[in-house]
């Protein structure tokens, strides 16, 4: 029976839009999440697009490089709105509290300035979300956004959350910039979601390790705030296939979250990586099981992390962890 909306509560109404507004993952198979339930509902009337755009643009999910461009392009509309005090006016940094991105075209030193891909654009809305996500193919916005001439990540980076995904750790580009020290001085929460599989320029944990070797490549003299550290464990279980699709697999992942023991004012972020490589990594940590798996289709070797994301996955670990702590 159908109904007349606009004859809800107020608040009713709102609760509506908001739950609908929510990405849909139904598709486990699907390459990326989908809001076109909220897109349909921001085109209604300019209300219903005042209603539906905070909750559409709070968690920012982008997993290919044209959505990069998409999304940079919104941002300088709304440079151009905000300019004409138009009533399309969005405040993207306020809104977008939680970012993603999966990948991301590399910039070229040769191309014409109008060619250019301006990532410079996306520092002013990353800097103060509460959560940053990046896949490690994503990267060149991170950097790009911080060397920008309008950056002062030592001042103005405010977000503190930082989840890095992806099969190539790489640290060094961010050693190598002022801008990029400053970006990991600023973490206090670091997550890294990893393919457990080890490097053969790194030496091998213990045979009966659970942790990743790569754990002592992570720079953490350079992250002098961290006082949160996850990572995922060393896994002997076999993939599973998708439920809905024989063609997708799951990968069972346990995470092992690290916290600084209180008061942290003196704590050295060194003592993680001995915690970690040391005789016993479980006795200093909690071992988290992932609830939303990362999956990939067969035949392909990257597991696709902005579900996982998507869905607070990295938040999770801290709220267990800290309700391990009460107890």
């Amino acid at each position: 029976m159908a109904f007349r909306f606009t004859i809800l509560p107020t608040e009713l109404a709102l609760e509506i839009i908001r739950v609908a507004s929510l990405p849909s993952d139904e598709d486990a198979t699907a390459p990326r999440p989908s809001y076109a339930t909220a897109l349909a509902l921001s085109s209604v009337s300019h209300a219903m697009r005042s209603a539906t755009m905070p909750h559409l643009l709070h968690s920012v999910i982008l997993a290919t490089s044209p959505q990069v461009l998409c999304f940079i392009d919104s941002i300088l509309l709304q440079r151009e709105f905000a300019a004409f005090a138009s009533p399309l006016t969005l405040d993207y940094p306020l809104l977008v509290r939680r970012f993603w991105s999966n990948e991301c075209w590399e910039p070229l030193m040769d191309d014409e300035p109008e060619y250019c891909i301006n990532y410079g654009a996306l520092y002013e809305v990353i800097r103060g979300v509460d959560s940053l996500g990046l896949n490690f193919r994503s990267l060149h916005l991170l950097y790009n956004g911080l060397t920008g001439p309008e950056a002062d990540p030592v001042k103005d980076w405010k977000c503190r959350h930082v989840t890095f995904a992806g099969a190539l750790p790489r640290w060094n580009p961010f050693k190598s910039t002022p801008g990029g020290i400053a970006f990991l001085s600023h973490i206090t929460h670091l997550t890294l979601w990893i393919p457990t599989h080890d490097y053969p320029w790194l030496p091998a944990p213990p045979c009966d390790s659970p942790v990743p070797a790569w754990v002592a490549d992570i720079p953490f003299s350079s992250f002098s705030d961290l006082s949160h550290l996850a990572f995922p464990l060393l896994s002997k279980l076999i993939p599973t296939t998708h439920k809905n699709n024989p063609l997708v697999f799951q990968v069972p992942t346990e995470m092992l979250a690290y916290v600084a023991p209180c008061p942290t004012e003196d704590f050295n972020p060194a003592i993680f990586g001995a915690w970690a490589l040391g005789s016993d990594p479980l006795s200093h940590g909690v071992v988290v099981p992932f609830r939303t798996l990362p999956s990939c289709r067969i035949g392909n070797s990257e597991l696709g992390w902005e579900f996982p994301f998507m869905w607070g996955e990295s938040d999770d670990t801290w709220a267990e962890l800290e309700a391990h702590q009460q107890k």
